[in-house]
């Protein structure tokens, strides 16, 4: 069975279990929405939902046991970081019944109350100065996206305006002006994404306050900066990567792949001998140099670029390795050169279990699956987050 029709099985998956739901979603905006699909569910059942999704997927490397997901301390006001499409004027997500369109968001329940009324004091803003907002079929309008992050242990927020082009600088301006009048917001960016495909992050033309705000795990603190990947559930985020590196020794070198801006890597160089990180994306790499000298962490080692050429370069074996790639898994050639690299143990954190299921089997049989369990990054959404532990087969 290929990605494709494991994907339906999942999906029909959801669908069983939606079936039994007993009452309506608690979000007035449930009905409308895209998103939290599962919300109807009481939250224990959607934790057997996802466990049993895993189970499906990774059954294979557990023996028949049920894989436990972790849940989320808080299944509402979770997330740091939304993606609001601005679209036939409204600012909001993309409707259920036709993607082209979007509806006002007024009281999302994964993000504060103050994430909520950004969005709405923004829109008034914009349309007090007649902004135009982006039209992706026509690829005409100015104003494609408004992204707001939000700190969990700060309290910082960040608001990032991102146009199509730079034709109505001026009126973008004037309703920044008017946000910062009326809403605390530490950082404001204006993001240029001119392409034409439909995306939220671009280049950063003009700021308004610091251009970053801070998120603290682990004890660290990090700088997040207008186009920075980070964990949306930093909370739980933070059980999940306090399991992956328990395992580490003071005399371990550690091998960090697809490290971002160094979540994982500067808490586990706190307890290794020393730790290189590899990013494909230059500016996270960039931030993750930044973030460990504001640790003052000094036993890492940074690079970045296309991860498979990075680590076919490195010339010296690891002890332990961090794996945390996007959706699309490693892949058989990757495998290979982390194999040639001989840890003794990995944890590989995943959002993808189908990737998951088929980098597993490719890193067998040097390697044996020696634990899996979920956590529940997503509450109200069919998604869930793994962590698996590999180790070497002697």
């Amino acid at each position: 069975m290929d990605k494709k029709e494991k994907g339906k099985v999942l999906d029909r998956l959801v669908k069983d279990f939606l079936q039994g739901a007993p009452g309506k979603a608690q979000c007035v905006h449930w009905e409308t929405c895209n998103g939290c699909r599962v919300m109807p569910l009481p939250y224990e059942k959607q934790l057997a939902l996802k466990s049993q999704i895993l189970g499906q997927e990774l059954g294979q490397f557990t023996a028949g046991q049920a894989v436990t997901v972790e849940p989320s301390p808080n299944q509402i006001y979770y997330r740091n970081k939304i993606e609001l499409s601005c679209l036939n004027g409204a600012i909001g997500y993309r409707t259920r019944e036709d993607y082209s369109k979007a509806f006002q968001v007024s009281d999302c329940l994964l993000v504060s109350k103050e994430a909520n009324q950004i969005a709405l004091t923004a829109l008034e803003a914009l349309k007090a100065r007649n902004v135009s907002f982006h039209d992706p079929v026509k690829h005409e309008g100015f104003l494609r996206y408004l992204v707001i992050r939000e700190s969990k242990t700060t309290g910082e927020r960040m608001a990032n305006f991102v146009s199509y082009s730079m034709v109505e600088e001026f009126q973008l301006q004037e309703a920044v002006r008017a946000l910062r009048e009326k809403i605390d917001v530490q950082s404001i960016n204006w993001l240029l994404q001119d392409s034409l495909s439909d995306h939220s992050h671009g280049q950063v033309i003009r700021t308004w306050g610091e251009p970053f705000i801070r998120e603290k795990l682990l004890g660290c603190t990090f700088r997040i900066e207008p186009n920075t990947f980070f964990q949306v559930n930093p909370v739980l985020a933070e059980k999940m990567f306090a399991e992956a590196i328990a395992g580490l020794k003071a005399e371990d070198k550690v091998l960090d792949l697809f490290c971002g801006v160094g979540a994982l890597s500067i808490p586990a160089a706190k307890k290794a001998k020393v730790v290189y990180g590899i990013e494909l994306d230059e500016d996270s790499a960039r931030l993750a140099r930044k973030n460990a000298e504001l640790n003052e962490v000094k036993n890492t080692t940074f690079l970045s670029g296309d991860v498979r050429k990075r680590i076919k370069n490195l010339t010296h074996t690891f002890e332990y390795a961090l794996i945390d790639p996007p959706r699309s898994g490693l892949g058989a050639r990757l495998i290979e050169r982390v194999k040639g690299l001989g840890p003794r143990e990995m944890a590989y954190v995943s959002c993808n279990p189908l990737s998951l299921a088929e980098d597993l089997e490719l890193f067998q049989p040097e390697y044996k699956v020696k634990s899996l369990k979920g956590f529940d990054l997503f509450p109200n959404t069919p998604h869930v987050e793994c962590l698996a532990f590999l180790e070497r087969v002697k």
